[in-house]
């Protein structure tokens, strides 16, 4: 579980798809495909107060607000090409939506395995942890 919140959650049909991505004209590391769900009920509410993340782009103070998806470590299957395994299948992602203090964000470009891609950022809005999971009967 993650170390924000024990919470049993109900996700639905995938709704986004989550790829290793670096800065253009790196190689991509190794790290696996996730297919993200969307949480349509959640047992419980994180009561988390602030919180500090630090990355790339500076420190964030965020407040936690709800669970907000769940993302499965998924195989890549594309047409000609051998089939990207999952590395490590117990570890999925929970994704909570927050309230960030506003931070400059500079553009940057970013390469995957899909297309190179010039990116407009703006404020985070969510953080994603990972995760163990169980699943629930029903």
């Amino acid at each position: 579980m993650s170390w924000l919140s024990r919470a049993k959650i109900a996700a639905v049909a995938a709704f986004a798809v989550a790829v290793p991505q670096i800065a253009a004209g790196q190689a991509i590391p190794p790290g696996d495909h996730y297919v993200c769900y969307p949480v349509v009920k959640s047992g419980r509410r994180p009561d988390i107060g602030r919180l500090e993340f630090e990355d790339q782009f500076g420190t964030h103070t965020v407040v936690v607000l709800a669970v907000t998806r769940l993302c499965a470590p998924a195989l890549k299957r594309r047409a000609g090409e051998k089939p990207v395994p999952v590395r490590d299948p117990r570890l999925h992602l929970v994704c909570y939506s927050i309230r960030a203090t506003e931070t400059h964000i500079p553009p940057v470009t970013t390469h995957d395995q899909f297309t190179p891609n010039q990116l407009a950022l703006g404020q985070p809005n969510e953080v994603c942890l990972p995760a163990g999971k169980t699943p629930l009967k029903g």
